[in-house]
């Protein structure tokens, strides 16, 4: 493995770095770095000399090409900014630690943008059974007096209940109508295609 001392770089441990650092840098589960296949795309940490001395970090991508036991080969992909003593097209051994993030196509369900779009499907759903629900509530507080013969209850009974449903409808409205991305409010419309203030797409 290259060493700072002789090649000017070295790949540092993304294991070691989330350990010191847990909540701030994540990385891939454990079993997702050590089942990469051929293709895949990855982040590494690259430890990099500079002429001044001060050592660096450029995170880039490699694309595997070989996959040997517990260990990866690969093509550098990046063009770094600190060093010409790597360029894109070398070719880079690593192992599962030095894993720091995979790249996941946008088809990919895991994509952050697929899990967006699939929490606004779900979000938009429990709006529409929430009206579906509210119609009922609102029509027997208007016309509590005339269903309550209907149904056989009391009509004091019949609004309270109404207004209970209303008033839960209401509250759970406001918690579910949100940008699954931001958490800000979506508004009246059922069919927005983005978020009106962060912009997320809720396109798949």
């Amino acid at each position: 493995m290259p060493t700072l001392a002789r090649d000017g770089w070295e790949l540092e441990s993304a294991e070691d770095r989330h350990a010191q650092h847990p909540t701030q840098f994540e990385i891939p589960s454990r079993e997702e770095r050590t089942e990469l296949r051929e293709g895949a795309r990855v982040k590494l940490l690259f430890l990099i000399r500079e002429e001044d001395g001060i050592v660096g970090c450029e995170r880039m991508w490699v694309t595997i090409d070989r996959v040997t036991g517990a260990t990866y080969e690969g093509v550098l992909e990046s063009q770094p900014a600190t060093t010409e003593v790597l360029r894109p097209g070398d070719r880079i051994a690593f192992g599962p630690e030095h894993v720091a993030s995979v790249f996941v196509p946008a088809s990919d369900p895991r994509h952050p943008q697929q899990s967006i779009a699939a929490k606004f499907r779900a979000r938009r759903t429990r709006q529409i059974a929430l009206l579906v629900a509210l119609v009922p509530a609102l029509v027997i507080v208007k016309f509590g007096d005339g269903m309550a013969g209907l149904v056989n209850a009391p009509p004091e009974e019949l609004w309270y209940g109404s207004i209970a449903v209303l008033v839960f409808c209401l509250v759970f409205s406001i918690w579910n109508w949100r940008c699954p991305a931001c958490g800000a409010s979506l508004g009246r419309s059922l069919n927005a295609p983005h978020c009106p203030k962060c912009g997320a797409s809720y396109s798949p």
